[in-house]
């Protein structure tokens, strides 16, 4: 049994198992899209890259992306 079997036997099984695994995949997601942004971070930092917008207002623009990003998700 591969991955996508695994998976497509958790989408289309019970209920009760849908429940009880969709928030794993919850959190295994957004603990990977959180690596990728600490990861980017850090990336930048070790290239040297200039910051798009620098002190408060870029961190500002983007946490209003990532919570307009969430609620489209919603």
């Amino acid at each position: 049994m591969g991955l996508a079997d695994y998976f497509h036997s958790v989408a289309t099984g019970p209920k009760r198992r849908r429940e009880l695994l969709t928030p794993v995949g919850l959190l295994i997601f957004g603990g990977s899209l959180a690596i990728v942004i600490v990861g980017g971070r850090y990336t930048d930092r070790w290239l040297g890259l200039p910051a798009l917008l620098p002190g408060i207002v870029g961190s500002v623009l983007g946490v209003l992306f990532l919570v307009a990003g969430a609620s489209l998700c919603a």
